[in-house]
């Protein structure tokens, strides 16, 4: 079974959820690792993150992506190969009401996150933008490790859910 399938079945089409996941960067950082989220709006499946590529794509904001990569992919173990991915990782997940209030903060990120147009390999990058949306909802069970490089950039703008 892949894991598509596997994460696939986490999914509860009547509710609201919040997933975390990670896995390792492209070769040669792979020592590092990328995290976005996977997010369910009651049957509506999308996956966010932040990319170093700046590629054309249907919906992208700078380097913030919506659904780039299919939601429970990995990325590719060699940039823009197509053909192998890395294994992701759920570090975390949230149901009901916050889950709900996350998707909505995460749709709304391409105007609040203050760094679409930036990335660099220590941030701001994929992770800067998950840990900026965990620190907005500390209810959120999720930890980013310490191979998320990029973490600890500090955010200028700081927004805070209500």
């Amino acid at each position: 079974m892949s894991n598509d399938e596997n994460f696939s079945k986490l999914i509860d089409k009547e509710k609201y959820q919040v997933f975390l996941f990670t896995c390792p960067t492209q070769i040669p950082l792979n020592i590092a690792l990328h995290s976005w989220f996977v997010i369910n709006n009651q049957g509506k499946v999308s996956r966010w993150e932040v990319l170093s590529r700046n590629v054309s794509h249907g919906a992208k904001w700078n380097h913030l992506y919506l659904n780039f990569f299919l939601p429970f992919k990995g990325v590719e173990i060699i940039s823009s190969s197509k053909k192998y991915f890395w294994k992701p990782k759920l570090l975390g997940k949230i149901e009901g009401r916050v889950a709900q209030q996350m998707s909505e903060f995460i749709e709304k990120s391409p105007v609040s996150y203050p760094y679409c147009d930036k990335y660099c390999w220590h941030g701001p990058n994929s992770n800067t933008y998950t840990q900026w949306i965990i620190n907005n909802f500390p209810e959120f069970n999720g930890r980013l490790p310490w191979r998320a490089i990029g973490r600890k950039f500090v955010i200028k703008k700081y927004e805070k859910h209500l």
